[in-house]
């Protein structure tokens, strides 16, 4: 019986550790949106359409930047290249 006791003591402790250190991970605060991020926002329109008539060098750049989601590709994330689109 002891045995058990000492068991379930070792995993209760073990839990309460994730449980800590799952707190401390979700304590952190959310970037807050700042003045370059809504310039950021009020330039998507311009952005778009703009976006088929950029130098490839730049385009180049904004694609090997990171991954970019179609709106029409639903969930998947895929390139998305300007030009492809005729």
């Amino acid at each position: 019986m002891r045995g058990t006791y000492h068991d379930l003591d070792a995993e209760k402790t073990a839990v309460l550790s994730v449980i800590a250190a799952l707190d401390a991970a979700d304590g952190t605060e959310p970037h807050r949106p700042c003045t370059a991020d809504t310039a950021l926002l009020d330039a998507l329109p311009y952005l778009v359409l703009n976006l088929p008539v950029a130098l490839e060098p730049l385009l180049r750049k904004l694609f090997e930047t990171g991954p970019m989601t179609s709106p029409t590709s639903g969930s998947r994330s895929m390139p998305v290249d300007p030009r492809e689109s005729g």
